[in-house]
């Protein structure tokens, strides 16, 4: 009977931290989608799908970050910072590298976005539209 009370209490706790888990997604997908909800339907609309988002968005992240870390002239310049810092716990050579790396390669971002800005009309439904409207922001 005991074994049996240890396997519930573990469910009970794994759903617990389950639970835990997926709020705290959710709110992460507040902050960084930027949207808050004005009503409950909002609001249960970050719940359900909140978290997968933001789960889609860290894993397009992670994407990008592997596919600029295979082009040919980063990788080889990673692998000598990586060699030369091995030691180093901190090290002021490594963060300097991958602040000037995310800066060099943002910049070509911002510019084509900023040619695009004007060149691209969204298409949102209007009902669609008037939808978040009401439920977000």
């Amino acid at each position: 009977m005991t074994g049996h009370r240890q396997v519930t209490s573990d469910r009970w706790r794994l759903l617990l931290v389950g639970v835990v888990i997926w709020i705290a997604a959710a709110a992460m997908s507040l902050w960084f989608l930027g949207v808050w909800p004005k009503t409950t339907t909002g609001w249960l609309c970050v719940l359900a799908v909140g978290p997968i988002a933001f789960f889609v968005l860290v894993a397009v992240s992670e994407l990008i970050g592997a596919v600029i870390g295979a082009v040919p002239g980063i990788r080889h310049a990673d692998r000598t910072i990586e060699q030369r810092t091995v030691g180093e716990a901190v090290s002021g050579t490594r963060i300097a590298y991958y602040l000037v790396r995310f800066l060099i390669i943002l910049v070509p971002v911002f510019l084509f976005s900023w040619w695009l800005e004007n060149r691209v009309t969204p298409v949102v439904p209007g009902a669609l539209r008037a939808w978040w409207l009401q439920n977000f922001n």
